[in-house]
């Protein structure tokens, strides 16, 4: 999965938080790639609605709330999806090894536009 932090006012942003992200994941999945700890604060889980910095329209926006702050990540989810296929119908890991896999690590560092490319098991 694909994600960066944004730095735009929530308004400036096209989300619906009624809405589901497009590909595959889990809420945990989208806690942890965005980087976020869930015990600190407050998520919500919603989904883009158009394209907007260079993630497509469905890709997730993942907000994190705090009495001290407000972070959004963007999360593309079919990024892993197309892995997904992409591994099985070559029988190879992400890495070119056969089966290998590696796990998210969510990071405390709220750079502003850092992107990630972890690919969560």
């Amino acid at each position: 999965m694909r994600a960066a932090y944004v730095s735009s006012a929530l308004e400036d942003i096209p989300v619906d938080f009624f809405a589901d992200p497009d590909g595959c994941w889990e809420y945990d999945e989208l806690a942890q790639v965005a980087g976020f700890d869930q015990a600190w604060g407050q998520l919500s889980i919603g989904a883009l609605t158009e394209p907007y910095s260079g993630f497509p329209d469905g890709a997730a926006v993942v907000m994190f709330t705090s009495a001290e702050l407000c972070t959004i990540a963007l999360v593309d989810c079919v990024v892993r999806e197309d892995e997904l296929s992409q591994r099985r119908s070559t029988g190879r890991g992400h890495d070119g090894s056969p089966g290998a896999q590696r796990q998210a690590t969510g990071g405390a560092a709220h750079v502003l536009a850092s992107e990630r490319t972890d690919v969560a098991a």
